[in-house]
């Protein structure tokens, strides 16, 4: 897809010559500004503002214009809403329809817009009459609606809190009784109400896709998680740091949840919402697109205004991806992941900020350690859990992994462990939720009791774990040596559990004629045990966040000595440099694995990548029968004794895999 993302001064767009470019992009979809906050075609809807410059287009309609030009090319067109905020005449004139913060004033923004509440008969009745006349007189193929929720931030970032209008207040105290509507993260209340405004969005979501179903049967809703077409907006900011790899992520945590239904990842041209006519680096830009086909959506490039009148550089590889995705359709329809271990992405409701700090960081290390040992894994996450293990989409998981997630809610835990028993493999590491008594809250574990948490980061100076010693005594020691960092947790461990690696216990750090003297101690780097006919782990420090701080390797290795023990059994291995991220989906009979060059990874974006030398597949059991393919060469290629032999890799390759049994 291709996006114009409209100003009010783009009504004079030459519908025709854009067309052109959006075809010549490899685009199949064009979606563009309809309406909301303005409307960029005659609306006789008074509540609804009309494009001040309308009037100077020859037909009066851009949309129609629009609309003429896409069908003519075989492109299909998508209409735009942002229904967040209307102009200061209608706000006035209807004020029940507004945000109002905690202290009662409303979110004003440029060109005298004020935001709207999710609440009011604005998003309830009032948008459902601008749907009904855009659907009336066109017959368009899909809507997209921006920006739809409960925004408690306005455009320039400012906290303004949680929306305190009338209908926000009386539809809170049909939810929540007596307890008190929160103002925002600090108060007592806020994370349930998250959890209720979320629910709100995604039952007006549900409401609009049904009403643009019984109009436009042929026409999908792109928004949240209930939407026909699931949407992420992959995009950078000055002020927050990166995360190389959030575009894959989020798409992997999307079709894990809903595996059959697509997900479209629009990527952002423009360095930050503040610098929107900045281009994004090309390379950058390009991992957008690239991460979004290898983890199955569909790539989608957005600009603001009209192609050629901001320089966009990175047009031309994202060009060349969106073009490949097009060629290589029959790859890419219907195609589902198939990995079978499952990251867990934390819940931030269910933590303080700085707790969920900490899980963040061990969820990330250990994604970037599965990521560099080329161990195939989808994201999955925590919130939806219960969900995924309702529709049987957990049972295709042979080990699941949670990531320092502290205190589980009660139905998570009882599907974890029930998931357990039933043959799954619990992987746990840092802390976990106990009870009053030390109690551990996942049975599954092979642990009882909690004796000793320790969270001071002096409390843990100077001690380490690893694997067996027999000479402490005298001061020799065998590697790898894990210094303990972050938090530690002292375990009753069960008696028909075992463990790898031991603690070396503290001794002096200085002055260095004292530095001796870490003997190694009976407590676990690790224990492993069985729970019906499943396996739980239970790491009771946060190797994950050793990683992704201090970048020390022996931590990535912890985990993989983990899951040589107890890890998902896979057909494929992979055999690259540690800059290759891998994924593994299917279609149908064929196997597709994406090789994505990391090596570009910069501080806060991606650059120019260095091409990666040739690697190899490794099929368990030979390869008989089986062929493979790399789609950039378009050849195939060759299979000695078992080993898939890969060229070396520039940007990326998909290798299609046939005839695995």
């Amino acid at each position: 897809m291709f996006q114009t993302n409209l100003r009010e001064i783009d009504v004079d767009m030459d519908v025709e010559a854009v067309a052109d470019i959006i075809k010549s992009h490899g685009a199949t979809a064009w979606l563009t500004s309809v309406g909301g906050i303005l409307a960029n075609y005659p609306s006789e809807l008074d509540f609804h503002t009309i494009n001040p410059l309308l009037s100077q287009r020859e037909s009066g309609d851009l949309i129609q214009d629009t609309l003429d030009a896409a069908n003519s090319r075989d492109i299909r067109l998508l209409a735009r809403m942002d229904f967040s905020k209307v102009h200061r005449p209608i706000a006035e004139a209807h004020p029940e329809w507004l945000y109002i913060s905690p202290n009662g004033t409303w979110q004003n923004h440029t060109a005298e817009l004020v935001s709207v509440c999710p609440s009011g008969d604005w998003y309830q009745e009032r948008i459902f009459d601008i749907l009904e006349e855009v659907m009336t007189r066109y017959p368009l193929d899909g809507f997209f609606i921006n920006w739809a929720g409960y925004n408690e931030r306005d455009y320039f970032r400012v906290y303004h809190g949680v929306c305190h209008c009338d209908k926000c207040q009386e539809r809170w105290r049909e939810h929540a009784g007596d307890a008190e509507l929160p103002d925002g993260p600090w108060s007592e209340n806020y994370a349930e109400w998250r959890v209720w405004s979320n629910g709100n969005i995604d039952a007006w979501t549900a409401r609009v896709r049904d009403f643009i179903s019984e109009r436009l049967p042929g026409a999908g809703l792109i928004l949240g998680q209930s939407s026909d077409i699931m949407f992420h907006e992959s995009n950078n900011a000055i002020d927050r740091d990166i995360w190389h790899h959030a575009t894959a992520e989020t798409v992997s945590r999307l079709k894990s949840h809903r595996p059959e239904v697509p997900v479209l990842v629009n990527s952002a041209s423009f360095l930050d919402h503040a610098y929107r006519i900045t281009a994004e680096n090309p390379y950058h830009f390009a991992q957008y697109h690239l991460q979004a086909i290898a983890r199955g959506a569909n790539p989608s490039t957005y600009i603001i205004g009209i192609p050629g009148k901001i320089p966009w550089p990175g047009m031309n590889l994202a060009s060349e991806i969106m073009d490949f995705h097009r060629r290589w359709k029959d790859v890419y329809t219907g195609l589902e992941p198939v990995a079978k271990t499952a990251l867990v992405y934390p819940q931030s409701s269910q933590r303080n900020e700085t707790e969920y700090a900490f899980s963040l960081s061990e969820y990330q290390g250990l994604y970037n350690s599965l990521q560099e040992l080329h161990i195939p894994f989808d994201v999955v996450a925590q919130e939806r859990i219960v969900a995924i293990a309702e529709s049987g989409g957990l049972q295709r998981y042979e080990v699941l992994i949670l990531p320092d997630i502290g205190e589980l809610a009660s139905e998570d835990a009882e599907v974890m462990d029930e998931w357990v028993a039933a043959g799954g493999t619990l992987v746990v590491t840092g802390e976990i939720g106990v009870d009053v008594e030390d109690a551990l809250q996942l049975h599954s574990l092979p642990a009882t009791t909690r004796v000793e948490f320790l969270n001071d980061t002096e409390d843990l100076w100077s001690m380490y774990f690893a694997p067996e010693q027999n000479r402490t005594e005298e001061h020799y020691y065998d590697g790898p040596i894990i210094p303990l960092l972050g938090t530690y947790s002292l375990y009753e461990w069960r008696e028909n559990s075992y463990g790898l690696y031991r603690k070396l216990d503290y001794a002096p750090f200085a002055p260095p004629e004292y530095i001796y003297g870490n003997t190694q101690i009976d407590e676990r780097g690790v224990g492993i045990g069985p729970y019906g006919n499943g396996t739980g782990v239970l790491v009771p420090f946060p190797a994950g966040r050793g990683y992704r701080e201090q970048g020390l390797t022996v931590f990535r290795d912890f985990v993989q000595l983990i899951l040589s023990e107890v890890g998902a059994s896979e057909q494929l291995q992979l055999e690259i440099s540690p800059q290759v991220e891998v994924t593994l989906q299917s279609n149908g009979e064929r196997v597709v694995v994406h090789l994505m060059n990391m090596s570009g990874i910069r501080y806060q974006n991606f650059g120019q990548h260095v091409p990666i030398p040739a690697g190899r597949i490794v099929i368990t059991g030979g390869g008989n029968g089986v062929t493979a393919r790399s789609l950039r060469s378009n050849s195939t290629l060759e299979i000695e004794e078992g080993e898939i032999r890969l060229p070396g890799l520039d940007l990326f390759d998909v290798i299609v895999i046939e005839g695995l049994s």
